[in-house]
């Protein structure tokens, strides 16, 4: 926290403060005057009239309390799919060979009393030959890929909808030495650069450790975002078991960053806000659920709180002044 307090208290116009002027004149063609004083450690706080806040549009709403699962914080890459279509297609062209050498050995079968031994002796060896390609081609997409993508009913539209871009796959590694007695229940993707997650499926685990860090991989089905692109870097929210974690939504409008670190306005009077500390660390759809610094039913400034750090500031410099 920063030891020391500040008032501001505006009582004309503010569209000229949010332009960061120091004075502008008044409806009664006055100047604004900010008043301001340090008192013991304390909070900062940025005092406006009911007027004043309805210029600049401050919206106020009280935090309610909510809950989600525990999520562990991961990272990983996008997978390149290119290399699933190659196996997937090697295996329907294998299935194909097999099939057909199958029916052919078949068919001389019944013939046999007609077939040369030498004809029938080449067919078994085709069939033969074809069905081992067959099972080469599958072993080599399970140790490729594991249990996780090659026991799929749905394998086909699976990696039709990876050539498509309709989905991604991804693999998330868990932090080195750590390992998942479980799968998650869920995973979220966050693209690099983005700060809304995707929710993803868990396939399973990987059947490798990253060469890299040797962690443990887990791979999940995203449906395709801007930055999911093959060997993309991502973020990953995995839920893991345990008690749900509880706090409050603290929604993107209502932060500002100063001095390298995230704050937030309450409101805690009639004209009177305050600035505060939180730790952004468990993202969710609208923002962040913030489990220590601000509580259920304090009155968060959704939106303004960027003009009450530039009137904060500029007491400060009046007051340094």
């Amino acid at each position: 926290m920063i030891c020391r307090t500040s008032t501001v208290l505006v009582t004309g116009m503010l569209a000229a403060f949010a332009c960061g002027l120091s004075a502008a004149p008044d409806a009664a063609g006055g100047e604004m005057a900010a008043d301001s004083s340090r008192a013991g450690d304390g909070d900062i706080t940025v005092s406006f009239d009911s007027e004043a806040q309805k210029r600049v549009g401050l919206q106020i709403k009280p935090l309610a309390a909510v809950s989600m699962q525990r999520e562990m914080r991961v990272f990983g890459r996008v997978l390149d799919p290119s290399r699933l279509h190659a196996q997937a297609s090697e295996i329907d062209t294998a299935e194909v060979s097999a099939q057909l050498s199958q029916q052919e050995l078949g068919r001389l079968r019944q013939l046999q009393d007609n077939t040369s031994e030498r004809r029938m002796q080449t067919a078994e060896a085709k069939a033969r030959r074809d069905q081992l390609a067959l099972q080469s081609a599958r072993s080599n997409l399970r140790l490729t890929w594991g249990n996780a993508v090659t026991e799929r009913d749905d394998l086909p539209e699976l990696v039709r909808s990876l050539a498509s871009h309709t989905h991604a796959l991804v693999r998330l590694d868990l932090p080195a030495g750590d390992t998942l007695a479980v799968l998650p229940a869920g995973a979220r993707i966050i693209p690099m650069g983005a700060d809304t997650p995707v929710a993803g499926v868990v396939l399973g685990m990987a059947p490798n450790v990253d060469a890299q860090n040797l962690a443990q991989g887990i791979l999940v089905l995203a449906p395709h975002f801007a930055g999911l692109l093959p060997g993309a870097a991502v973020t990953g929210l995995l839920e893991i078991p345990g008690p749900p974690l509880s706090g409050v939504v603290v929604p993107r409008s209502a932060v500002v960053r100063y001095g390298g670190r995230n704050w937030v306005y309450l409101q805690i009077g009639a004209g009177t806000f305050t600035r505060r500390e939180v730790a952004l660390v468990n993202p969710v759809e609208n923002g962040w659920l913030v489990s220590r610094g601000v509580a259920p039913d304090e009155r968060l400034v959704e939106s303004g709180a960027q003009l009450l750090l530039s009137e904060e500031r500029k007491a400060e410099i009046n007051m340094e002044d």
